[in-house]
């Protein structure tokens, strides 16, 4: 009777959907890389040069990362060069965990790829010829060069990076202190 008299006031009223679950997200909105809309000009358009080695061996940055056939996103890669674009339509700030996000493939300070850091692996990082120890939180700017190494230490058979002694030292001491906090236990919250 309820439905007879909502369609007898012309729809002025909505009945409530029933049965219908709630739509699933498939994205976290804190690292959702839109898509390009057509015919909008673009507000930022800058490019950053990634280079990843594995164990001495260069990683090639495939093309066409963030180029769907439906969805040009605004983080991506045109060529195997590792050239990322950032073209996008309002200015943002996109972080490198953003790109590895779009490219599917883990990274952090502890990772990258299926390759994590122990006792006998590191992870360095430098940009612009710099070590950092930002990671998967590194600010995205024009014209960086990135380039993240994953390698053996001290180990006689396998090359080394070309690193110096120094920076190496210091990348050593860093991902140890990050190793003890991360085994820190936590505080209780009472």
């Amino acid at each position: 009777m309820v439905l007879i008299v909502a369609t007898s006031l012309g729809g002025l009223f909505t009945l409530p959907k029933i049965n219908k679950p709630p739509k699933e997200q498939v994205t976290n909105p804190d690292t959702e890389v839109p898509c390009l809309l057509p015919n909008l000009p673009l507000a930022q358009h800058i490019h950053q040069m990634l280079t990843i080695v594995i164990d001495g061996t260069d990683v090639p940055v495939p093309a066409d990362i963030g180029v769907e056939t439906a969805c040009h996103r605004e983080l991506h890669t045109h060529d195997e060069t590792g050239q990322i674009h950032i073209e996008a339509q309002t200015t943002k700030q996109y972080r490198l965990k953003d790109f590895f996000n779009v490219w599917g493939k883990p990274f952090s300070g502890n990772q990258i790829f299926d390759k994590a850091t122990d006792a006998g692996h590191i992870l360095v990082m430098t940009v612009n010829g710099q070590p950092s120890s930002e990671y998967e939180n590194l600010i995205l700017l024009d014209n960086q060069e990135i380039k993240i190494e994953y390698f053996a230490v001290m180990q006689e058979q396998q090359q080394q990076p070309e690193v110096s002694p120094e920076i190496l030292e210091q990348l050593k001491q860093q991902v140890q202190q990050k190793q003890l906090n991360e085994q820190k236990p936590l505080p209780d919250s009472q």
